[in-house]
């Protein structure tokens, strides 16, 4: 269980830097 928040926490912080790339461009 840890370990799947764990990779969901880092994917979602993947995709927020993402978003927050397109959202400055």
């Amino acid at each position: 269980m840890s370990e799947r928040y764990q990779f969901s926490n880092a994917h979602a912080k993947r995709i927020r830097k993402t978003f927050m790339q397109l959202f400055q461009k």
